[in-house]
């Protein structure tokens, strides 16, 4: 369905200032005449009557104006509804607060229990509370908004419109290729500006966490493609051989694949031989020793001793 343009219906611009001056100028007038001219208590009277009709009907004017603006907008979102009903793209009515109270097919074909608006994305974008939340403010204040998002699974373009109290939300929702899940690895499904979409197991228990942004996790927020590089976690840094691959669009897929300390694995299996070993630095300091070695020379450390002082 091509896209259609409708009115914004809501309230008329407030004249409360102006029936108030009318009201309040000749209450004036007509006090500053009494009291500078000695007009009659009957005049004064009929003054008063004058001006409480005046009041009366502008009262009846200000119920009839709010009450034909409330049935405007109940004819505007039925127009809404069966203008929508049948349309190609999910839609749906919900209050500024993000309350759905109509949808059509189409959005009941992908969400029946959706209740809210963010409910219905949170297959589609990460953080669709705060993503929905944004649009609506948006929306109240612009009076139309619309923004293409790239989710977990897909690419979402929504287009918002004000009417009155309620909104009218319609999306479009284009899935890509399904983000493979890789059990022996680590990986990152990221998109524009570094945002994480999505972290398989391996990657939350390698970070300690599901992160939000690639700030957390590199020190340079910039993953360097086939080079080792420090990350965070929860645990501290660790080094990571990195790859790259872009996969559709902003949207990339990193993997990282712990670098093991060579230094430290062979000194432990060092360590555990039957034969005493010590090792020692360029100046002559003992770093460590075997447990073997330990156990010959009666030591239970030989950190930064020489070997002149065990042997000597």
């Amino acid at each position: 369905m091509s896209e259609g343009t409708i009115t914004q219906l809501g309230p008329a611009t407030t004249v409360r200032f102006y029936r108030l001056v009318v009201l309040i100028v000749p209450l004036i007038l007509l006090v500053g005449v009494y009291l500078g001219s000695g007009l009659t208590e009957r005049s004064v009277l009929l003054g008063l009557v004058a001006l409480s009709f005046v009041f009366f009907v502008l009262l009846l004017d200000s119920v009839w104006k709010a009450r034909s603006a409330g049935m405007g907008t109940d004819v505007a979102i039925r127009a809404i509804k069966k203008t929508y009903a049948q349309d190609l793209l999910p839609a749906f009515i919900c209050s500024n607060d993000g309350e759905i109270v109509w949808q059509n097919e189409r959005a009941l074909e992908r969400s029946v229990k959706a209740k809210r608006v963010a409910e219905f994305f949170e297959p589609y974008l990460p953080n669709p509370t705060s993503v929905v939340s944004r649009i609506a403010r948006e929306t109240l204040t612009q009076g139309g908004f619309q923004e293409k998002l790239s989710g977990m699974s897909a690419d979402v373009e929504i287009y918002v419109q004000q009417h009155a109290q309620q909104q009218l939300w319609r999306c479009n929702i284009e899935k890509h290729s399904p983000i493979i899940e890789q059990p022996e690895g680590a990986m990152l499904a990221v998109g524009k500006k570094g945002t994480v979409l999505f972290m398989n197991q391996a990657a939350r228990t390698l970070i300690g966490e599901r992160v939000k942004s690639l700030d957390r996790v590199f020190f340079t927020n910039v993953p360097l493609d086939g080079q080792v590089q420090t990350l965070q976690t929860t645990r501290g840094t660790i080094k990571a051989s990195v790859e790259v691959q872009r996969v559709q669009g902003d949207r990339s897929q990193i993997f990282v694949t712990p670098v093991a300390d060579e230094q430290r694995t062979q000194t432990k299996a060092l360590k555990d031989l039957p034969i005493p070993l010590l090792f020692i630095d360029e100046q002559g300091l003992i770093n460590e020793a075997n447990t073997a070695a330990l156990t010959l020379l009666g030591y239970s450390d030989l950190s930064d001793k020489t070997l002149s002082d065990v042997f000597l």
